[in-house]
């Protein structure tokens, strides 16, 4: 039954896929979000029968669904901006907030290659670095470089715009890759300006969906290669342990139905049941507030709150963070009803940000339109990062600043 219902929903987001392929769109919010939902909660199932799918993840899939076949065009309308006086004031705030993020960059990356060398900075054991120092401590360096990553996107987006400055562009984003090669503790994080930078070129060039396929292809072909050598790299490479079964890496680390079902249990042993929107409005205000500033903060985001809660354990080595995707996030608040309202404001929110920022005809409005693409698919996972959109959303009010300079 699982495999019919993954064959039409394949079916439905085919047929968007190549809507947006047709338009040079490599990755759109919606589609972003559809194939992430595809891979962590109906793959693992079609290819282990021992997977159940949960219902609140069907739910969601539902949705998704719909909103391939048909999308509001209330989506695509195009956020207002204003007039920059001070434009030259502003792009200087810019570059220098970019540079802030390259140089926090570079210095994460020597840190590493300091304390096990070159080689050896690729051979450690990422998850222990994450946990200890990502998910247990929020430092000042950590919340200023991931605040200030978009301004970096946005600042080189403009720079590849403008011929005689774009060959200088290509290496200081190569350079910026390999830095997070060495220092990124999560996949994602090397995922994301490769991501970008192809997004960004296939749209310029406007490539035709042929073309397009056959990058996927090759990107599909590639992939499980991938997820084997940064399964490695993840948990650390020794003599003994060399060799990961792909099997094993979509068994224990795609399936995220696993979960949601822990989620569910939960709260339905538990007596306060839902929380009736206190992880969207006040947990979101907690998270906003940085833990440098509030040494004393209780725990607010929505995934760190729920594996506390449904482990019955604090965070460690051996008790992760668990994510729920946003169907657990959204069950969690209003049953199905909050898994509706979820997905209908994140794709909503995600999707306007990408149309307007495409809409700006500007080399870096193109840039950052494809970075907020592949966020909506990396924060599918967990909780919408609202800080960053709001920042995000900051950056396209002044966009003028940028975009009648570089015409």
């Amino acid at each position: 039954m699982i495999e019919v219902y993954a064959l039409l929903y394949i079916s439905i987001f085919s047929y968007r896929v190549l809507k947006d392929w047709k338009k040079s769109f490599l990755f759109t919010p919606i589609t972003s979000v559809s194939f992430v939902a595809f891979i962590l909660l109906l793959l693992p199932a079609v290819l282990d029968n021992n997977i159940v799918v949960s219902n609140q993840a069907i739910f969601g899939l539902i949705i998704l669904s719909f909103f391939c076949f048909y999308t509001p065009k209330g989506f695509y309308k195009q956020l207002s901006f204003f007039s920059i006086k001070r434009k030259k004031n502003i792009r200087v705030f810019f570059f220098t907030l970019a540079l802030i993020h390259l140089a926090i960059t570079v210095y994460f990356a020597l840190g590493i290659i300091i304390a096990y060398g070159l080689v050896g900075s690729f051979l450690r054991n990422r998850l222990e670095d994450y946990l200890i120092g990502n998910v247990l401590s929020n430092g000042l360096l950590g919340t200023l470089h991931l605040l200030t990553q978009f301004v970096f996107y946005f600042v080189v987006g403009s720079y590849l715009g403008i011929r005689n400055k774009c060959k200088y562009a290509f290496v200081v984003m190569f350079f910026y890759i390999f830095c997070i090669s060495i220092y990124a503790n999560t996949r994602l994080s090397l995922v994301i300006p490769i991501m970008i930078m192809a997004s960004y070129f296939i749209y310029v060039r406007r490539m035709k969906y042929t073309k397009i396929l056959t990058f996927v292809s090759a990107v599909i072909f590639i992939l499980p290669l991938y997820l084997t050598i940064s399964n490695n790299m993840r948990h650390g490479i020794s003599e003994n342990q060399t060799n990961v079964k792909i099997e094993k890496v979509i068994a224990n680390q795609l399936n995220y139905n696993k979960y949601i079902h822990e989620m569910d249990n939960y709260i339905d042993n538990s007596l306060d049941r839902f929380e009736y929107g206190y992880g969207w409005f006040l947990a979101s205000i907690g998270n906003s507030v940085p833990r440098f500033f509030w040494s004393d903060k209780p725990i607010t985001s929505f995934s760190n709150r729920f594996t506390v809660l449904v482990t019955n354990q604090s965070i460690s080595l051996q008790n992760p963070v668990r994510t729920f995707t946003i169907f657990g996030t959204g069950y969690s608040q209003l049953s199905y009803l909050g898994i509706f309202i979820e997905v209908f404001f994140y794709l909503y929110f995600f999707t306007r940000l990408f149309t307007s920022f495409l809409n700006t005809k500007y080399s870096g409005g193109f840039f950052i339109a494809f970075y907020v693409s592949i966020l909506s698919l990396i924060y599918f996972r967990g909780e919408t990062p609202f800080i960053q959109l709001i920042l995000i959303y900051f950056l396209y009010l002044c966009r003028d600043a940028y975009v009648t300079n570089n015409k």
